[in-house]
């Protein structure tokens, strides 16, 4: 930013000129803000000051809250939403806590989905498992061992073409883990990949 500002003062520039440069400054600092205030989540969630109240909350509409949330984007990139949650369908969790957690997931599947893609969200009674599946390029075998680690990027399609920081998954796990949540991730390259959270009986 510094660098740009320098240029732009050493001599006149056109109107455009200005404006172009401006605007990138301005990205540039709307990117250190996301990446600041996912640090200071992360800090706060570190120090075990976390308050979790678990209590009932119903499924389909905590999903469907969130695609409310996410429908600009979608439609952004014309996305397919299926909510396949059966209305009725209760688990125990911290509403607020979960509501992060599925927009950080559902924001995944959007930017690294494809474009005119589907996003499904189903849940399986039997192992009280939710999953959030975009259908996109996937994420390499050697790299999803490591995506819920903090600042990890796959260098593959899946993120060297989209902007972020490599702390919305880490933020998932913790709070997954204050809820006693169990998280995990399953990919096969072109087909896309599915987020499981699976809740306690």
């Amino acid at each position: 930013m510094r660098g740009t500002l320098e240029v732009l003062i050493r001599q006149a520039r056109t109107p455009e000129h200005y404006e172009s440069r401006i605007k990138e400054v301005i990205g540039t600092v709307d990117r250190l803000d996301g990446l600041l205030d996912r640090l200071l989540e992360l800090a706060r969630l570190d120090t075990g000051n976390a308050v979790v109240s678990m209590q009932p909350v119903p499924l389909h509409h905590a999903v469907e809250a969130v695609r409310m949330k996410r429908d600009g984007a979608m439609q952004e990139r014309g996305v397919h939403w299926l909510n396949e949650v059966p209305r009725g369908t209760a688990i125990s969790a911290d509403p607020a806590l979960l509501d992060v957690m599925l927009d950080n997931l559902v924001g995944n599947a959007i930017k690294y989905g494809r474009t005119n893609g589907t996003i499904t969200i189903d849940w399986d009674p039997a192992s009280g498992s939710l999953s959030i599946a975009d259908n996109g390029e996937g994420i390499p075998a050697e790299h999803l061992p490591h995506i819920f680690e903090r600042f990890y990027r796959a260098d593959q399609s899946r993120s060297a073409k989209v902007a972020g920081q490599g702390l919305g998954l880490s933020i998932v796990k913790k709070l997954a883990e204050l809820q006693g949540l169990v998280i995990s991730a399953t990919s096969e390259a072109g087909k896309g990949t599915r987020f499981s959270v699976r809740f306690p009986a």
